[in-house]
């Protein structure tokens, strides 16, 4: 899911902005108007940013990546 996150907890950690996600400062209600409006404005963009998260997600906390680590 195309986010728009500040970059604190995990989200500093695995965001990166324009790539899977916007990232604003936080308490910036001009940037989070502008991230969600980008979103919102092309299905492309949208698309491209889920496709990098899943590809994040799975490659970080996937299966075979846990399994790897509990070896």
């Amino acid at each position: 899911m195309p986010s728009v996150l500040t970059p604190a907890g995990i989200a500093a950690e695995y965001a990166e902005h324009g790539q899977n996600a916007y990232l604003v400062n936080f308490g910036s209600s001009e940037e989070i108007l502008a991230g969600l409006l980008a979103l919102l404005a092309s299905q492309e963009r949208r698309d491209r940013l889920t496709a990098q998260g899943r590809r994040l997600a799975r490659e970080t906390f996937g299966l075979q990546r846990m399994v790897r680590r509990l070896e």
